[in-house]
């Protein structure tokens, strides 16, 4: 038998290589049978994409390549939720079928059939969230959306989790707990405004606030715990720097105070360009109100000219400057 790390070592090599190697007609029985061998003590995802993607890629796939496929699915629920939750579901998505999507909307909806399953048993999820908070590129969000759905006390599950996720550091991924809000929405949406109320206040949670945020959904409230977070320097301004950031049905006056908060901040002045800029995009002149006229103008005045901005600044300002000067 191979000692774990030598077998993980192979296992990343094997799948780096195994399309090329399959080309090779003369080292195929060796090659099925070397991955049989890495394989044997434990489920490989990446080598079971590999072969995957060489059968989606073989306009005749052999019968022994395919036998291999099959055998090297993931079993048990361990296995499935290190497959199907800790990869996103683009791998999933087969770029040489018909079948890619749907097999992607497979990869979707089983990761989050995993995180209803999970929900019987929430302690023993506790070190799976863990991992998952400190990984990139997940199913994690669909995985925590299913896992509310089920959830037997989400009050109890949510400490639980924003517990987990204020432990991990600045760059964990709060998809999870993303997810985890989405499923509560259908199901009890009452608790999730006094949920973020608190999460204000622990630290290693409300720098995570404007996604968490924005999954729920911005309304005054939400503005408000982030004008507060950005005043007491407590959040990161990049998080906000999302194109098209979701203020819809937001009047000026209930904005305002996010965009100049941001507009006040240590290098938070381009931000709150952004937003602003974006949100008002695309919007037709005449259905631009006075209140964001007066909001886009209050934001200019705060600026200092000069020959030094790039040329993304020139164009948001220049479009601010048609929107509320002309």
């Amino acid at each position: 038998t191979l000692a774990e790390q030598d077998r993980v070592g192979a296992a990343k090599i094997l799948a780096e290589r195994f399309g090329g190697l399959w080309g090779l007609e003369a080292v195929r029985a060796r090659l099925l049978e070397v991955t049989r061998t890495i394989v044997a003590e434990g489920h490989e995802d990446r080598v079971w994409f590999a072969v995957r993607e060489t059968i989606a890629s073989s306009p005749a796939p052999d019968p022994d390549l395919v036998q291999l496929e099959i055998d090297l699915r993931p079993q048990g629920t361990a296995d499935m939720i290190r497959t199907y939750v800790f990869n996103p579901n683009y791998k999933f998505h087969n770029q040489a079928g018909p079948a890619g999507k749907a097999e992607s909307a497979k990869a979707y909806e089983m990761a989050r059939t995993l995180g209803e399953n999970a929900a019987a048993d929430p302690v023993a999820l506790e070190p799976v969230a863990a991992e998952l908070i400190r990984t990139r590129e997940t199913q994690a969000f669909c995985f925590g959306e299913g896992y509310a759905s089920k959830s037997g006390d989400l009050e109890a599950d949510w400490v639980r989790l924003t517990r987990i996720l204020a432990a991990a550091d600045k760059y964990a991924d709060p998809s999870l707990l993303r997810g985890f809000l989405r499923g509560v929405q259908s199901r009890a949406p009452e608790k999730i405004g006094p949920w973020l109320d608190a999460a204000v206040e622990v630290p290693g949670v409300s720098i995570h606030l404007a996604a968490l945020q924005i999954t729920a959904g911005v309304d005054a409230a939400g503005i408000a715990r982030w004008v507060r977070l950005i005043e007491e320097d407590r959040i990161p301004l990049s998080s906000f720097m999302m194109r098209g950031m979701p203020l819809e049905g937001l009047d000026a006056e209930t904005i305002r105070p996010f965009v100049m908060a941001l507009a006040k901040a240590l290098n938070g002045k381009l931000i709150a360009l952004d937003v602003l800029s974006m949100h008002l995009h695309g919007v037709p002149d005449a259905q631009i109100s006075e209140g964001f006229r007066r909001l886009g103008r209050e934001l200019l005045a705060s600026f200092t000219f000069d020959r030094r901005a790039e040329t993304m600044v020139d164009y948001l300002l220049s479009q601010l400057v048609e929107t509320c000067l002309v």
